[in-house]
């Protein structure tokens, strides 16, 4: 598993054994996914590595994560459930309660949805 923030974008998370070769779905998805990095860096949160993926944190707790799916490059925030979200833009993914999840498929849907997005990281904070 990848314990390093800065070979994220470049290994992948290492967890299955795509893993630092090119079939790597990090690697499918990395434009995206640095894209909604740039976004996250405007916010005073803390990227730290859990889990094989980048893990962005206030005050030691964790707020929100970033990584690739097969089809999609995701912003989940941990406390997703209990946010304003009148557009209906967050996602459940998988058997959760309380994490909700934005997915994006090409960077024109981040740039489209970059207001949004800030709100729900703010809302994160």
């Amino acid at each position: 598993m990848n314990t390093e923030l800065s070979t994220y974008f470049t290994r992948g998370c290492l967890r299955c054994k795509f893993g630092d070769s090119p079939r790597c779905k990090v690697h499918a998805w990395k434009t995206e996914l640095m894209h909604l990095q740039n976004l996250i860096s405007d916010f005073p949160l803390i990227p730290v590595m859990k889990w094989g993926v980048p893990v962005y944190t206030l005050e030691g707790k964790n707020v929100l994560t970033l990584y690739a799916l097969k089809d999609a490059a995701v912003l989940s925030f941990f406390k997703g459930a209990l946010f304003n979200d009148p557009s209906k833009l967050l996602l459940i993914q998988g058997n959760v309660q309380a994490a909700r999840i934005l997915k994006f498929r090409a960077v024109h849907e981040i740039e489209q949805n970059q207001d949004a997005i800030r709100y729900f990281v703010e809302q994160s904070i």
